[in-house]
C-alpha cells in the first residue's frame, strides 16, 4: 500500500495541466491576514516538496499541484503553529478558503528559527520557472536587476549587460510581452523596478513556435505581481561608478492604482564615458604591404528613456491597456589613429605615416505606444488583440580629416570630408490570438502576426578636400519588409508524468531594397516557410525532469546589414553592408535533465544553413568589412548549472558552466572555410548573508572563458570578477562594488586583450585595452505605502523587429 501512495504521488505540477489551490491564511486571534507565510504541497509518505510559494499582503496565495488522497498542504508561519492539510481527492481547482492558524504560545518568538529558501525553481513543459516572495532576505530593496543574478543559465554583469550563456541573443518579456527597448534602456527599466513587484521569473531555452524570435535567441519573462491595493509606491535610486571616466546613473519608478485604473511609470538618465585604446599590425602576403595602427577611442553620451503603461478594466473580463516607450540619445564618439604603411623586407621603399581622426556626433529618437486589448469569454477562453507602432530617427554628422607627417616635423594635410547619415524607420505591428481550454489536461492556442517595416537611410559629403565628388557621391538606400504568420499550439498532459507542446508557425516574407542613387538598383526576394517545434517534459519522479525539445527559426539580418553604403574608418579601412543577404534557418535541439530543483544538465545540437557573420577580406592593401552568408554551421553545447542554498540560507550559489563545439563550412571571395572552434564558458554568482539582523549581504561574481576560434578569428581567453557589499536600513539600500577583468594576451593575464584575424589574403594582430576596472557606489530608496496593483498583459507580438533597426555602426 506504501509503494502504490507513492506511486500515485510522482507528480510535479506542469505548465498549465495542474490544477490551482488557493487559500487565505489568516490569524486565528484577530482574523488579520498573513503575508510572507510558507506553503508547501507534500506528498505521502515521505512528505517530499512538490512545490511551494508565499502569501501575499492580503494572506492569499495560490499554489499548482495535482492533488489525490495522500497529498497534503503545510502552512507555516514564523510564531504560529503549523498547520497540515489534507486535500481530497478532487480532479479540479481547489478553494480552500480561509485558512485560521493560532500563534505558538510554547515558544519564545526570538527562538523561532524558520528557513525556507527565498525562492522556489521548478520545471514546465518549456521553461524554468523561479517563484519569489514578495518579502525575503534577497528582495528588499532590491531591484528585478538584482535579482536576475539568482536565475539559472543568465549572465549578469554591469558593463556587459544581461545575456544567457550558450545564446547570441537574449530577449526579455513583461509580463508575456516583448519589451520594446534596446538593451541599455532594458537595463535602466530592470534597475528602476524594485524586487518585490516580483511573481517568477520564466528563462526559456529554446523557445517554440509562439515566440517568433531569431535563431540562438534565449527569453527571460518576468511576471509582476497583480496587488489588490491603491495608492502610490514609488523607488529612486542613483548610481555612480568610476572606471577610465566618471559615469552615473539616476532612475525613478512610480506605480498608481485606482479603482480599475493602473498606471506605472519608469524614468531614468544615464551619463557614460567610454575608453579604449588599441594597437594592430596587418600584414598582405601577396603584395608584402604592411599597415600598423595605434587608435584611441572615447565615446560621451547621454541616454534618457522612459516607460508608461496604463491598463483599464472596464469589467472583470476586458482589459484594455497601452504602453508608450521612449527613449533620447546623445553622443559624441571620437577616434585618434595613426598609420604606419610599408613593406615587408623591403628598404628601398619609405614608409608612410598617416595620422587621422573622425569625430561624430549621434543624434538618437526612438518612440513606441502598443494598444492592447483582452477579452475572456470565460474561465477556459481568451482573445488578445495587439496593435504596434514605433519611429526611429537618427542623425549623424561624421568629420574626418588626415595629415601625412614627415621626418621633419612638417605636417601635410592629406584629405578630410564631414559624412552626412540621417536615417529613419516606420514599424507597424498587429497580432490576434486565441486560447482555449478544452478539458482539464489540454490546451491550444492560435493566432496570427504582421508586421510592415519601411526605412530610408542616407549618405552624402561635404567639404570636400583633396576628393572629389565622383570619388564620394551621396546615395540613398530605402528598404521594406512585410511579413505575415500564423503559428499554432497545442500542449497536453498525458497522464502524471508525460507532458507535451506540439506546434508551427507558417510565415510568409517580401523584401525590398531600392539602392536610389547613385545608380538606381532594385533587390526584391519572396521566403516562404513553415517552422515545427516541439516540447516534451517527463517527470519519473518528484526530483527528477527529464525533458527534449525542438524548434526551428528563420532569421533575418539586421537592417544596418543590409545598406550597402560605403563607410571609411581610415584611407585603407572601410565597411559595408549587403542588400542581398539571405535569411538563416536554424534547427535547434535540446535534451535536459532537472534533478532535486538545483542541479540542471542539457546537451544541445544545431544546424544552420546560410549562416551569416561578418567577415574581412583584403583588395591590395585595402581592409572590406561586409557581412555574409558563408555556408552552413554546426555544433553541440553542454550545460550545466548548480543553484543551491548553503548552511541555512547564507550562501547562495548559481554557478554555470557551458562548453560548445562548432564546425564551420562554407566559401566566399577566394576564402575557403572548413574549421572547427570550440569555447567554454563559466559563471558563478556568490551572495554570502553576512548579517540577517542587521542586513548585511556581500556579492562575488566571477567569469572566466576560454579562447575561442570562430571563423577567421581567434579571440584569447579572459576573466572577470567583481565583488559588493550592500547594506539595508529601513526602506534604503546602499552599496559598494568593485570589478576587475583580466586578458590573455599570448603571454600572461592583464589588462590587454589579443584577437587575431587569418585568410590567405590578410594576417592581423590586435592588443587592445578598455576600460578594465572600476569601483561603483549606489543608492536607493522606497516610497509610498499603500500597495499598487500590476495590470495584467499578454504575449507580445512580433518579437524580433524593434531591435532589428539599430541604425549604421
Amino acid at each position: 500500500m506504501k509503494y502504490l501512495c507513492t506511486i500515485v504521488t510522482l507528480f510535479l505540477p506542469i505548465y498549465l495541466n495542474a490544477q490551482e489551490i488557493n487559500g487565505v491564511v489568516k490569524d486565528e486571534t484577530n482574523n488579520q491576514p498573513l503575508e510572507g507565510s510558507f506553503i508547501t504541497l507534500l506528498s505521502c509518505p515521505q512528505k517530499e516538496l512538490i512545490a511551494s510559494t508565499y502569501t501575499e499582503a492580503d494572506g492569499k496565495f495560490s499554489i499548482q499541484g495535482l492533488s489525490n488522497d495522500s497529498t497534503f498542504l503545510l502552512v507555516r508561519t514564523l510564531g504560529y503553529k503549523d498547520s497540515l492539510i489534507a486535500l481530497p481527492p478532487l480532479h479540479e481547482d481547489i478553494s480552500l478558503g480561509e485558512i485560521r492558524i493560532p500563534l505558538n504560545t510554547d515558544i519564545v518568538l526570538d527562538e523561532v528559527v524558520v528557513k525556507a529558501k527565498p525562492y522556489v525553481l521548478r520545471k514546465d513543459v518549456d521553461r524554468i520557472v523561479m517563484s519569489l516572495p514578495k518579502i525575503s532576505q534577497l528582495t528588499k530593496n532590491n531591484t528585478i536587476w538584482g535579482m536576475l543574478r539568482y536565475t539559472p543559465m543568465l549572465k549578469v554583469d554591469e558593463v556587459q549587460g544581461l545575456g544567457m550563456l550558450g545564446k547570441q541573443n537574449l530577449v526579455v518579456y513583461i509580463n508575456g510581452r516583448k519589451s520594446s527597448m534596446s538593451g541599455t534602456e532594458i537595463q535602466n527599466y530592470l534597475k528602476s523596478v524594485p524586487a518585490d513587484n516580483i511573481k517568477t521569473i520564466e528563462l526559456i531555452t529554446n523557445p517554440g513556435s509562439k515566440f517568433n524570435v531569431d535563431a540562438q535567441t534565449g527569453i527571460v519573462n518576468i511576471t509582476l505581481r497583480r496587488n489588490e491595493g491603491e495608492g502610490v509606491k514609488g523607488f529612486v535610486s542613483a548610481q555612480m561608478w568610476q572606471t577610465h571616466y566618471n559615469k552615473q546613473i539616476a532612475s525613478l519608478n512610480l506605480n498608481y492604482v485606482k479603482r480599475n485604473i493602473d498606471l506605472k511609470t519608469t524614468f531614468s538618465a544615464r551619463n557614460l564615458a567610454d575608453w579604449n585604446k588599441s594597437e594592430s599590425e596587418v600584414l598582405f602576403p601577396k603584395t608584402g604591404a604592411m599597415t600598423e595602427r595605434n587608435s584611441t577611442y572615447e565615446n560621451r553620451r547621454q541616454l534618457y528613456s522612459g516607460n508608461l503603461d496604463f491598463s483599464f478594466r472596464p469589467t472583470e473580463k476586458q482589459v484594455l491597456g497601452m504602453v508608450i516607450d521612449f527613449s533620447l540619445w546623445d553622443g559624441n564618439p571620437k577616434n585618434r589613429t595613426v598609420s604606419r604603411y610599408t613593406y615587408q623586407n623591403a628598404q628601398t621603399v619609405p614608409d608612410s605615416l598617416l595620422s587621422s581622426q573622425l569625430d561624430t556626433h549621434t543624434k538618437t529618437n526612438r518612440a513606441a505606444i502598443n494598444l492592447n486589448y483582452t477579452f475572456n469569454f470565460n474561465s477556459n477562453n481568451k482573445l488578445a488583440l495587439d496593435v504596434d507602432y514605433q519611429y526611429y530617427k537618427t542623425n549623424q554628422n561624421e568629420v574626418y580629416s588626415s595629415t601625412l607627417l614627415e621626418d621633419d616635423a612638417k605636417d601635410i594635410p592629406q584629405t578630410g570630408y564631414v559624412q552626412h547619415l540621417p536615417q529613419s524607420n516606420h514599424l507597424w505591428m498587429g497580432q490576434l490570438e486565441y486560447t482555449a481550454l478544452l478539458h482539464s489536461n489540454h490546451k491550444i492556442i492560435a493566432g496570427a502576426d504582421g508586421y510592415i517595416s519601411d526605412s530610408r537611410n542616407e549618405n552624402s559629403y561635404s567639404h570636400l578636400y583633396n576628393l572629389t565628388e565622383q570619388e564620394y557621391p551621396g546615395s540613398r538606400f530605402d528598404y521594406q519588409e512585410k511579413e505575415l504568420s500564423g503559428y499554432l499550439s497545442y500542449e497536453s498532459n498525458w497522464g502524471e508524468k508525460l507532458s507535451s507542446a506540439v506546434g508551427a508557425r507558417a510565415k510568409y516574407t517580401h523584401t525590398r531594397g531600392e539602392l536610389v542613387k547613385p545608380e538606381r538598383q532594385v533587390s526584391s526576394h519572396h521566403y516562404w516557410k513553415v517552422l515545427p517545434s516541439l516540447s516534451l517534459t517527463f517527470i519519473p519522479s518528484e526530483r527528477h525532469y527529464l525533458w527534449y525539445s525542438l524548434a526551428t527559426q528563420h532569421t533575418y539580418p539586421m537592417y544596418e546589414y543590409l545598406n550597402p553604403f560605403k563607410n571609411y574608418q581610415s584611407p585603407t579601412v572601410c565597411s559595408t553592408g549587403n542588400v542581398d543577404l539571405k535569411p538563416s534557418y536554424t534547427v535547434f535541439q535540446e535534451l535536459g535533465y532537472y534533478l532535486n530543483s538545483q542541479y540542471m544538465f542539457s546537451l544541445s545540437q544545431y544546424a544552420t544553413h546560410d549562416a551569416v557573420d561578418v567577415l574581412t577580406v583584403a583588395d591590395g592593401n585595402m581592409e572590406i568589412t561586409s557581412p555574409v552568408n558563408y555556408g552552413k554551421e554546426t555544433g553541440w553545447r553542454l550545460t550545466a548549472n548548480i543553484n543551491q542554498a548553503f548552511f541555512q540560507n547564507r550562501w547562495f550559489l548559481n554557478m554555470t558552466f557551458m562548453g560548445q563545439y562548432a564546425h564551420y563550412q562554407g566559401h566566399y571571395a577566394d576564402i575557403n572555410i572548413d574549421k572547427d572552434g570550440f569555447y567554454g564558458e563559466l559563471n558563478m554568482d556568490n551572495t554570502i548573508v553576512l548579517s540577517e539582523k542587521y542586513s548585511w549581504n556581500l556579492l562575488c561574481n566571477y567569469q572566466f572563458r576560454t579562447s575561442e576560434k570562430r571563423l577567421m578569428t581567434k579571440t584569447e581567453s579572459d576573466m572577470r570578477g567583481s565583488i559588493e557589499i550592500r547594506k539595508n536600513i529601513k526602506k534604503w539600500a546602499f552599496s559598494a562594488s568593485y570589478y576587475r577583468s583580466w586578458n590573455y594576451n599570448g603571454n600572461n593575464y592583464s589588462s590587454i586583450r589579443k584577437r587575431t584575424y587569418l585568410t590567405s589574403d590578410m594576417e592581423s594582430s590586435t592588443f587592445s585595452q578598455g576600460e578594465y576596472q572600476g569601483v561603483m557606489l549606489r543608492v536607493s530608496y522606497n516610497f509610498g505605502n499603500k500597495k499598487v496593483k500590476s495590470g495584467k498583459k499578454h504575449q507580445m507580438i512580433i518579437s524580433n523587429q524593434k531591435d532589428r533597426y539599430s541604425g549604421n555602426k
